[in-house]
């Protein structure tokens, strides 16, 4: 974790150096001509540079160790640290469209050089390999800041080439497309900044697990003796790579004490290894092949499977002394009235069991 921290440490001051850079050599070009689309292109410079800055910021507040008040730690930092780089964004780009709709009614002469505008080709390499860099950094080290940092410096690149395309236009033609340039840099910034908001605040709502991940947990741990099937796997993030789970595991009822204990032991070992997550085991009895029981598992499921709605059953369990029957069923977003949807397996139950405690249990699709 802490050579993570320093990885996005040292890609933040390479973005603050490297930005401050460039965006001094286009504010200098642009005041000299007075482009207001390379006076934008510098403060968007700035931004990124600002942006690096709240960048290392985050990652420290990120890396503190976790208290009484924050067991889980501060790894979510990192993700309102997305959100200020994305607001930033997104507050530069709307004053560069005001100042730039102002500039179309109110336009200016543009004078450049030739120096001014190797400044600006040069300033496109730059921040080309700086974005490149940084965006990988970020997918490394499962960083949305560094993601959003690097995936700017790109826009960059194509806000730089525009503007050098307004000057060639308007030193050979004579046409004054400065303004309405920087207005439709404005927009992509807008819309830069709009896309990579959403990214953390999918992160904090709390965002379906991987699938793929889900289901290679899955296929690991029934791999281990005595486990029939592996259901219910929940994910919660508490930033990046930061994750603490729980699953459910159906073995057979003839297990013991001891043996539950052991099997819990081998998947916390085994899914903590492979994947990186803590995981915290429930255990689901099955019934005995060829047992009545299990024969009347079979015929609540055929039941409970033509259902609309209803993706899977499991954690039968059944109880004729106790008078106790149990299981969960697996339902579909698409089913509005989910508690009604209950209510119809509970009273098609009654119907066969008569005085039984019965507990149908809904569980949401949080991974398929």
């Amino acid at each position: 974790m802490k050579n993570r921290q320093q990885e996005i440490v040292r890609t933040g001051y390479l973005g603050i150096a490297t930005n401050a850079l460039v965006a001094s050599g286009k504010a200098v070009v642009g005041l000299a001509a007075g482009s207001m689309a390379i006076v934008l292109d510098a403060v968007n410079n700035l931004t990124d540079a600002m942006s690096s800055v709240i960048t290392i910021i985050g990652v420290k507040l990120a890396g503190r160790p976790a208290d009484d008040k924050h067991p889980f730690g501060y790894g979510r930092i990192e993700y309102f640290t997305a959100l200020v780089i994305a607001a930033i964004i997104l507050v530069a780009g709307a004053t560069s469209l005001i100042e730039s709709i102002k500039g179309i009614f109110e336009p200016s002469e543009q004078e450049y050089t030739t120096v001014g505008l190797c400044i600006v080709a040069a300033s496109v390499v730059v921040k080309y390999f700086l974005g490149a860099y940084t965006k990988r950094k970020g997918k490394e080290l499962s960083s949305d800041s560094l993601i959003s940092s690097g995936t700017d410096c790109l826009f960059d690149c194509v806000i730089s080439i525009s503007t050098l395309v307004s000057a060639a236009i308007t030193l050979f033609l004579g046409w004054n497309i400065d303004c309405w340039l920087a207005a439709a840099i404005s927009c992509v910034v807008i819309k830069a900044g709009l896309e990579m908001l959403m990214s953390p605040v999918n992160e904090l709502l709390g965002m379906r697990s991987d699938p793929e991940l889900t289901a290679a947990i899955k296929a690991r741990v029934k791999e281990i003796d005595g486990i029939r099937g592996a259901y219910d796997v929940v994910i919660h993030n508490y930033g990046p790579e930061q994750n603490i789970g729980a699953l459910h595991v159906e073995v057979e009822d003839t297990m013991t004490a001891a043996d539950l204990h052991h099997i819990t032991r081998q998947i916390q070992l085994l899914v903590r290894k492979e994947f990186g997550i803590f995981v915290t085991v429930g255990f689901y009895a099955h019934n005995q092949e060829n047992s009545d029981e299990a024969r009347e598992e079979n015929t609540i499921r055929q039941y409970v499977m033509s259902l609309e709605g209803i993706l899977g059953m499991h954690g039968f369990y059944v109880n004729h002394s106790d008078k106790m029957l149990s299981f969960d069923v697996v339902y579909s977003f698409k089913v509005t009235h989910p508690i009604t949807l209950r209510q119809q397996i509970v009273d098609w139950l009654q119907s066969n069991y008569s005085g039984y405690n019965i507990s149908v249990g809904l569980d949401r699709n949080y991974s398929e």
